[in-house]
């Protein structure tokens, strides 16, 4: 239900991205797995997406379904949460952690594809990459130094190494 995404269109996500590294604009994408219908493939076609649109910060996390929320109320009724004792389960709450049963796919599954997504954007030839192409399409060094840092640093310590 975002009016924005689906205003623009998932196709024309590449010539946006075009036009904001046009104006020397750096482009931040967060993207999350686990909704409804994201199966096995959704990893691979997420990471390719980063890199050949020229994403300069992208961030992975799987679905969370906080108390309170719609989705929580949704997934358990279907019965497919997999923590349900708060406060205590809050702990659980970090975006490389399943709490719920997936549609499409395995709560493990789900885990280790956004660990693959990760380390699939940020290996060091792909993020030499990545950066090269930000300071090319941007023309700012700086952001460069920004996109290699946030990878090799933000990305894989929130996530992978959780």
């Amino acid at each position: 239900r975002k009016g924005v995404n689906l205003g623009i269109g998932v196709d024309h996500y590449r010539e946006k991205i075009a036009r904001i590294h046009h104006h020397g604009m750096m482009v931040a994408g967060t993207f999350i797995f686990g909704n409804d219908g994201d199966g096995p493939d959704i990893f691979r076609r997420t990471s390719r997406f980063v890199v050949e649109a020229g994403v300069d910060l992208a961030h992975f996390g799987i679905l969370v379904p906080d108390p309170g929320t719609d989705l929580y109320e949704r997934l358990r009724n279907e019965g497919r949460l997999l923590y349900t004792s708060y406060p205590d389960d809050y702990r659980r709450h970090h975006l490389g952690q399943a709490l719920f049963v997936p549609k499409a796919m395995s709560p493990q599954q789900l885990e280790t594809g956004a660990q693959t997504a990760i380390q699939a954007v940020s290996r060091w030839p792909v993020l030499l990459r990545r950066a090269w192409r930000t300071w090319r399409d941007t023309g700012n060094g700086f952001a460069a130094l920004i996109a290699l840092a946030w990878t090799r640093s933000g990305l894989r310590a929130r996530i992978a190494d959780t």
